[in-house]
């Protein structure tokens, strides 16, 4: 029979068509009978469960009481289980029937047989089913059911029972477990299910010093956490508490989530414990900590110690609720960067650079002069006047040796490099033209770049050029990877030297545009490495912003760089630099606006505007502190990035909290750009971290580099 004859039958097994309607369901009962296929004899099982005609239940019956298909027996044993039916009941008492799948009908077909030695010797997979069984609406089976889960025989089986105790705690089955003694065999999952079924004196035997439970606990999922603080909760032992929040009841504190906060501070406050409380408040998220300060504060408790009486008498009026801050307001109490210092230097400053051991910037004039200016202390320290032409690029070597580069006018006149030590200068060497990028490569080297279309790796200390690379063209800037093993150097294209590999005087790598969807009508201004070396992101006179990877083709030896749009700022692109710890970009264009970019997707987390007549460089502290933007005007805004790291004190627990930035957050209580909510939190968090970690020498604030506050005019004669 197909299966369109099929559907045909079995649907006329409940035709009601007045006159013939029996006569065509006793034929099609017939049918289906005399066809015998598991399909037929579904139909047929399923008529004598819900068909109203006696004789189609007759017929049906009668055809599947010669049943011998074990398929067929599943379906007849999954429809009784599903509709109850008495004539199918009695099917399976006359034959004795089992299923063998689903799990279900297999533990319910067996309970009707009364085949209860077959389900006391089943494994895990049927203890589902058969904890369900005992809620069944058939008493007879229910009672049944319980007896075969108290007399399970397998170990497995037993394991089971006690998981689903542990997971979801049903009642009946929690106690019928306990009187049957059950047990999971390895020693963590006994601990958690003696304590969750409150086996006190069983759990104490095993678990004395709540090692097993404080085990079990770190690996459990979620709700089994939740049913463990509630039993905790009811059984009211300080004792217990340990199993989650470890022996001195902060050593969780970094891993657990805000119910488990919540569960330990009603712990310790139920059984006022302040004391453990206050100590708390040292290792904590910040709103717990807030939380905790203003409770302890209501109940007029002073700790006992007189440092830290006076450390509570100092946050304690600002533990309001409303201090507490949610991650959302964070951007808005936190800008990207905080306006610290306005400089002034009389004519045109060409160059900047940070220092790497001192808090000063070397300054490059358009006067054929240096400036040293220490920032911290708003001074000038030094001017170096030993140069024949304008500054146009500085640099610092990693052991504070200055670089100062020549810039011109004129194509042909000589322009040097020259380093200075902290005592003489000295000629490195030269380019003819001016030399258009400057960077330090590793301890002891600079690489140059000139308008005469060469690059040269200096050895600085020999005073000696040690490598020179021809390019196509003049490059209009330069960078050089983080480790110092690539330069790009920057035209309309990007040539690229493989500075550890390349013979000393071969042919420069030149990496052309493959493909573009920015325009190819501008010149690269500037650009930057990511991270890890791989990536480029170089910024357009005309604003665009494109991401840069090398590409190389098998079996050519033609090495490409492909470009993809980022950005367009529609003015020209002035600096890039990376803070590579906080995985984003800084991208300052000539409106004035720093963009502040993350690595991984380029989307924008914020800007910056920096006064003055217009942005012309970005420059970095070579520990991401600060930022030094120059202006057309001959201004120079200095800014602290640091910032940026506050949110942190107010996400993370306070224990992972480092000394240096609790160091870093002292500088900025009183900083007047910032909100006085925004100010109070870090005075508070600032003042709790002094405490946690006073025997730190790096939380000294006074010795935690800053950049001395307000406008200033730089001398330079």
């Amino acid at each position: 029979m197909n299966a369109k004859q099929l559907k045909r039958l079995s649907a006329r097994l409940y035709v009601n068509t007045p006159l013939i309607g029996g006569m065509l369901r006793r034929r099609a009962a017939g049918a289906l009978a005399e066809d015998g296929s598991p399909e037929a004899m579904h139909a047929l099982a399923k008529a004598v469960a819900h068909a109203s005609d006696t004789d189609v239940r007759d017929i049906a019956l009668a055809a599947l009481h010669d049943v011998h298909d074990a398929r067929v027996i599943n379906d007849i044993c999954r429809i009784w289980a599903e509709t109850r039916s008495l004539d199918l009941a009695g099917l399976l008492n006359t034959h004795q029937w089992v299923a063998s799948s689903p799990s279900e009908a297999r533990v319910l077909s067996a309970l009707e047989v009364e085949r209860l030695d077959m389900l006391q010797a089943c494994g895990a997979n049927l203890v589902p089913a058969l904890v369900a069984a005992i809620d069944d609406q058939n008493p007879l089976l229910a009672e049944r059911a319980r007896q075969v889960l108290h007399h399970l025989q397998t170990q497995e089986a037993q394991e089971q029972v006690c998981r689903i105790v542990i997971r979801q705690d049903p009642p009946r089955l929690r106690a019928l477990a306990i009187e049957a003694g059950y047990l999971p065999e390895t020693p963590t999952d006994r601990a958690l299910y003696l304590f969750l079924t409150e086996q006190w004196a069983r759990y104490e035997n095993l678990d004395f010093d709540r090692r097993l439970l404080r085990a079990a606990y770190d690996l459990a999922e979620r709700p089994i956490r939740r049913r463990v603080r509630e039993t905790l909760r009811r059984a009211g032992r300080l004792d217990y508490l340990t199993a989650i929040a470890g022996q001195d009841y902060r050593d969780r504190v970094t891993a657990m989530d805000d119910e488990e906060l919540e569960f330990l501070l009603n712990m310790l406050a139920n059984n006022k414990e302040h004391e453990k409380l206050w100590r708390l408040a040292f290792e904590a998220p910040f709103n717990w900590s807030v939380r905790i300060v203003h409770y302890l504060a209501g109940l007029d408790w002073r700790p006992s110690a007189e440092l830290e009486r006076r450390l509570f008498e100092e946050i304690a009026p600002l533990a309001r609720p409303e201090l507490r801050i949610q991650a959302p307001e964070l951007h808005d109490l936190f800008p990207m960067a905080l306006l610290q210092a306005r400089a002034r230097a009389p004519g045109n400053i060409n160059a900047i650079a940070f220092a790497p051991r001192r808090q000063v910037l070397a300054l490059g004039t358009g006067v054929q002069k240096v400036v040293l200016w220490n920032y911290e202390t708003a001074r000038r320290e030094r001017v170096i006047d030993a140069f024949e032409h304008s500054i146009g690029q500085v640099a610092f070597l990693p052991d504070d040796t200055l670089l100062c580069a020549e810039r011109t006018n004129r194509t042909t006149t000589p322009c040097s490099l020259y380093s200075w030590n902290g005592e003489k200068v000295a000629r490195v060497g030269r380019h003819v033209g001016s030399i258009t990028g400057l960077a330090a490569i590793g301890a002891s080297q600079a690489l140059t770049t000139g308008r005469d279309q060469l690059a040269k790796v200096w050895d600085v200390p020999a005073l000696k050029r040690r490598t020179k690379y021809k390019l196509h063209d003049w490059a209009r800037a330069l960078s050089v990877s983080a480790d110092g093993a690539r330069a790009a150097m920057l035209h309309r294209s990007i040539y690229l030297i493989e500075l550890r590999t390349k013979t000393p005087g071969g042919p420069v790598t030149g990496l052309h545009t493959l493909s573009s969807t920015t325009r190819m009508d501008s010149v690269l201004r500037c650009a930057a490495f990511t991270p890890d070396g791989e990536t480029i992101l170089g910024g357009k006179y005309n604003g665009d912003l494109g991401q840069y990877r090398q590409v190389r083709y098998a079996n050519t030896n033609h090495h490409w760089v492909r470009e993809d749009y980022v950005a367009w700022y529609g003015k020209q692109i002035q600096g890039i630099e990376m803070l590579a710890d906080a995985g984003r970009a800084l991208v300052g264009v000539a409106d004035g606006i720093v963009h502040i970019l993350a690595l991984e997707d380029y989307r924008e987390l914020g800007q910056v505007a920096a006064p003055g007549e217009r942005l012309t460089s970005l420059h970095i502290s070579p520990d991401a502190a600060f930022m030094a933007v120059g202006a057309s005007d001959a201004e120079l805004t200095l800014w602290d990035l640091r910032i940026q790291q506050m949110p942190t004190l107010f996400t993370a627990p306070l224990a992972e909290i480092s000394p240096t930035l609790a160091a870093t957050a002292g500088v900025f209580t009183d900083h007047p750009e910032l909100s006085p909510r925004a100010r109070e939190a870090l005075t508070f968090v600032a003042a709790v971290l002094r405490h946690r970690h006073r025997f730190d020498i790096e939380i000294d604030t006074e010795h935690t580099p800053t950049i001395m506050m307000g406008e200033f005019d730089i001398e330079i004669e």
